[in-house]
């Protein structure tokens, strides 16, 4: 019965194909909006990214006094104007997350823009809603389409129907979720990074003093 009511739904009834849909109108839509950041950072994001790149990790007193050393350097930069000014914005950006990690932080750094997408500015997601609710109309409304529901009401596998595709509904929703939520995650792996999801939660500065102690992974699947 599973099997035949997935046929109906998904295959006759299209929704297969409104997923896909769906689920490329979400892609697109992500792909526009971008991952958390800022024009400081988009402007300058070569400097930027070349700076984590360069003092990834925990935190020594080697790096803070390479860190500290090149805050002063590039201060007293003249050379080059637009990349000089470019370059000291995303450095006092950097400098920025240093001093957090250092003084309140995990005393870890990473570029944490794709763990921030997830964990601190996550909003509905509309495309997700729209499928779900197309699921549940779709589940419950095919037989009055084909005119079965006065002969599945008057069977005894009225009770037996409903549970299946209560079933169906709530497996449907939960897998369509994972596969959204998925379709997400690469996009940030391919474009800005989930690096070091081992670090502690409060490696990101939105959970500074936070009573969890969790991993960046963890704090993902909670």
């Amino acid at each position: 019965m599973i099997l035949q009511e997935l046929y109906k739904v998904f295959i006759k009834q299209r929704l297969l194909i409104f997923l896909l849909v769906l689920l490329a109108s979400s892609l697109i839509y992500r792909i526009i909006v971008g991952y958390d950041s800022t024009s400081v950072i988009r402007n300058s994001e070569k400097y930027y990214t070349a700076l984590f790149e360069k003092y990834e990790g925990k935190i020594t007193d080697e790096k803070s006094s390479q860190i500290r050393t090149e805050y002063r350097e590039i201060q007293t930069d003249s050379t080059s104007v637009l990349a000089s000014t470019h370059r000291k914005q995303a450095f006092e950006s950097f400098y920025h997350t240093y001093l957090y990690e250092v003084e309140s932080g995990s005393g870890y750094l990473t570029d944490t823009r794709g763990w921030e997408t997830i964990l601190c500015h996550s909003n509905i997601n509309y495309f997700l809603v729209i499928f779900i609710v197309l699921l549940g109309v779709i589940l419950f409304s095919v037989e009055y389409e084909n005119e079965m529901d006065v002969m599945i009401i008057s069977t005894s596998e009225r009770s037996r129907l409903t549970k299946c595709k209560i079933l169906i509904g709530a497996l449907g929703a939960m897998i369509a979720s994972l596969i959204f939520w998925f379709a997400s995650i690469i996009y940030l792996v391919m474009t800005v990074g989930l690096k070091n999801g081992s670090y502690p939660l409060n490696t990101i500065e939105f959970f500074e003093g936070t009573l969890y102690n969790i991993s960046l992974y963890s704090g993902t699947y909670l």
